[in-house]
């Protein structure tokens, strides 16, 4: 049945386009190219709103990790300096064997060629 009246509504409006004077169909032209016309004008703002309302959004968010970012810091962990092996030295010479004195120069040797090393 819709197809029936859409075919009627079809021809009858073909058959009135051909009996409208030219003057009023040229004025029905521009009319329609104004309205055209008009309807991309109106595509373009949303384009602009869309591109504001993101420049926004970035905006916000950046904020958000800047003050995120703007937090205090833990307390630093204190770092322990690294042993020399002339620390254990007196452990060593509490001991009753003290033949170790007896290179005392190799273990100040050891002490500098081991902060060499490490630094």
């Amino acid at each position: 049945m819709n197809e029936k009246w859409l075919e009627r509504a079809r021809t009858s409006l073909e058959d009135g386009s051909r009996s409208i004077p030219g003057e009023t169909a040229s004025r029905l032209n521009q009319a329609r190219q104004r309205a055209l016309n008009e309807l991309d004008a109106r595509r373009v703002a949303p384009r602009w709103w869309a591109g504001a309302a993101l420049a926004s959004l970035l905006a916000v968010g950046l904020a958000i990790g800047i003050w995120l970012d703007s937090s205090p810091d833990p307390a630093p962990v204190p770092v322990q300096p690294a042993a020399s092996p002339l620390a254990d030295l007196d452990v060593l010479t509490a001991v009753e064997d003290l033949e170790m004195l007896a290179d005392l120069e190799f273990y100040l040797w050891l002490d500098e060629n081991w902060a060499e090393d490490a630094g």
